[in-house]
């Protein structure tokens, strides 16, 4: 994996730097926390990522690594009932400020899919 580093933070929107071969929509980790971003837009050497948390603390010189695959989100079953963030990290149970960069880990179930109709 490569990593770049922050050159500026404005908000949600996060410049990189030192990260070749980025594509539009790859999944980035920002910083000592990992705070999740997308990649939203490319120029020359430098790219703009939309940080998906708060970017309070983050600061130039910090690392990025890059995922080398776009955001996605597992979807099935297992979500019926329950409330969810942004990036399907269930909020039952959680403090009333979310820790940054906190994981969600996938959920191991598979299920099957028949359609009813073909």
């Amino acid at each position: 994996m490569n990593a770049g580093v922050v050159r500026r933070v404005n908000g949600p929107l996060v410049e990189i730097e030192g990260l070749a071969g980025l594509a539009m929509a790859e999944l980035l980790q920002l910083g000592e926390a990992g705070l999740p971003a997308e990649v939203t837009a490319l120029s020359g050497g430098r790219a703009t990522a939309q940080a998906y948390e708060y970017t309070g603390g983050l600061r130039p010189g910090e690392p990025v690594q890059r995922l080398s695959r776009p955001l996605a989100a597992r979807l099935g079953p297992g979500l019926t009932g329950g409330v969810y963030d942004g990036l399907l990290r269930p909020l039952a149970g959680a403090d009333t400020w979310l820790s940054p960069g906190a994981a969600r880990p996938a959920d191991p179930r598979a299920w099957t899919f028949t359609p009813a109709r073909q």
